[in-house]
C-alpha cells in the first residue's frame, strides 16, 4: 500500500510519463521509436537524438506518455528488452540517476565517436569491456554476422593470464570492420550500465604518432623537473616573475651595447679563467635557477653556484657563472651589470 502511494505521489509529480531510452540501434528513428512503444499507450511526443554533423542516431530517445501509468507499463516490458542486437535501457528521464546515467554515456559516447572519427578506418577493431568470462567462441559468435573474421584475440594479463576485458578482431576488409563499429559500439552483454567500446584500432603510423607524443610529454616534464640544470633556457619554463613573484620590477634584459668589446688576449691577460664571472649583491633567496634565467639570454653556459651560509643556506649575497666563451661573457657583462632584481642592483664582473 505504502509504495503504490509513493509510486502514485511521485509519478504525477517526478516522472510525469516522460521515459530515457538507451542504446537505440543506428538506424532507429522518431517514427520507428514511436512504433516500437506504441503498444503500452498514447504517446505525446518521441525524440531520438541524433548527431548534429552525420544525422544518424545517437543511440538514446525519449518518448513521452499521456500518463504515468502507461509508462511505467513500457518500462516493464521494454527495459532490458533486445531490438537488433541492442539491449534496450529503459527508465524515467527525469530521475535523477537517469540524468548522471544520461550525461555519462552521453560523453564515453561522444568521446568514442571523435576516437573512430579521427581514426584512420582500417580492418582491425579494438573491444573494451567485455566480461572478463567471455570466451573465445563467444567473441566470434558476436562479430562474425557482420564479416568474415580473419583473426581474434582476447587480451589477457601478463602475469595472472587472466581476462582484461578487452579484445581485437582483424576482419578480411574495411567495410566489415565498420559495420561492426557502427552496429556493437554502445552494445549490451550483461550490464546496461556497460556498454561496449567498439572503436578501429590503432595502425602502425597512429602507434608511431602516440608513442612519439608520449616521449614528448616526458621530455617536457623532464625539462621543467631539470630546468635549473639546462645551460639554456626552456622554451616551456614560466616567466621569471611568475617563479619568483619577488622579482616583479625586473626589467627586460637589454641588447649587447659596444661598451664592452673583448679585448686582444695576451698571455698575460689569460693568466686567470676569463670565462668566470662573479655576481655580486644578489638577494637573499637568490638560487642557480635565477642565474641560469638571468644568464642565459647571453650565451652557452658552463656553471652556476650560489654561493650559501652553511647554517641557513641562504644565499650570501653572491655567486658564480662561468660562460662557455670570452664573447658570452663580455655579453653577459654587459647586459646584466647594474640591472635591479628584488630592489638590489646586481653587479658582474670577472672573477679575480
Amino acid at each position: 500500500m505504502s509504495s503504490t502511494s509513493q509510486y502514485s505521489s511521485n509519478g504525477s509529480s517526478a516522472n510525469s510519463g516522460n521515459l530515457f531510452v538507451s542504446f537505440l540501434p543506428s538506424t532507429y528513428t522518431n517514427e520507428s521509436l514511436k512504433v516500437l512503444f506504441s503498444p503500452f499507450g498514447e504517446i505525446d511526443s518521441c525524440k531520438v537524438m541524433v548527431d548534429l554533423n552525420t544525422g544518424l542516431s545517437r543511440g538514446f530517445g525519449f518518448v513521452k506518455f499521456k500518463d504515468v501509468a502507461s509508462a511505467q507499463y513500457a518500462i516493464n516490458s521494454m527495459n532490458g528488452m533486445k531490438v537488433d542486437n541492442k539491449t534496450l535501457l529503459v527508465r524515467f528521464a527525469n530521475s535523477e540517476p537517469i540524468q548522471q546515467q544520461q550525461q555519462q554515456q552521453q560523453q564515453q559516447q561522444q568521446s568514442v565517436d571523435e576516437a573512430n572519427t579521427n581514426a584512420i578506418a582500417s580492418n582491425n577493431v579494438f573491444i573494451k569491456g567485455l566480461p572478463t568470462e567471455y570466451t573465445m567462441d563467444q567473441l566470434k559468435a558476436l562479430f562474425s554476422p557482420h564479416g568474415e573474421i580473419l583473426e581474434s584475440k582476447i587480451l589477457t594479463d601478463i602475469s595472472t593470464s587472466a581476462s582484461r576485458g578487452q579484445a581485437l578482431v582483424r576482419y578480411g576488409d574495411v567495410q566489415s570492420a565498420s559495420n561492426a563499429v557502427k552496429e556493437l559500439n554502445g552494445y549490451i552483454i550483461q550490464d546496461p550500465d556497460k556498454p561496449l567500446i567498439v572503436k578501429f584500432a590503432e595502425n602502425d603510423e597512429e602507434k608511431k604518432q602516440s608513442k612519439l607524443n608520449s616521449k614528448r610529454q616526458k621530455l617536457q616534464q623532464k625539462q621543467r623537473l631539470n630546468m635549473r640544470f639546462s645551460p639554456y633556457p626552456s622554451p616551456i619554463a614560466a616567466p621569471i616573475t611568475q617563479m619568483y613573484p619577488y622579482y616583479q620590477t625586473m626589467p627586460t634584459l637589454p641588447t649587447l651595447s659596444p661598451i664592452m668589446q673583448p679585448p686582444i688576449l695576451t698571455t698575460k691577460t689569460i693568466t686567470q679563467d676569463p670565462t668566470n664571472l662573479y655576481v655580486y649583491n644578489l638577494p637573499s633567496d637568490a638560487d642557480d635557477a635565477l642565474l641560469y634565467r638571468l644568464f642565459s639570454p647571453s650565451g652557452a653556459i658552463a656553471s652556476v653556484k650560489i654561493v650559501r651560509d652553511p647554517n641557513t643556506q641562504v644565499c650570501k649575497g653572491y655567486g658564480f657563472v662561468r660562460m662557455l666563451s670570452l664573447p658570452d661573457s663580455y655579453a653577459a657583462i654587459n647586459s646584466i651589470n647594474g640591472i635591479q632584481v628584488g630592489g638590489k642592483t646586481i653587479s658582474v664582473s670577472f672573477k679575480k
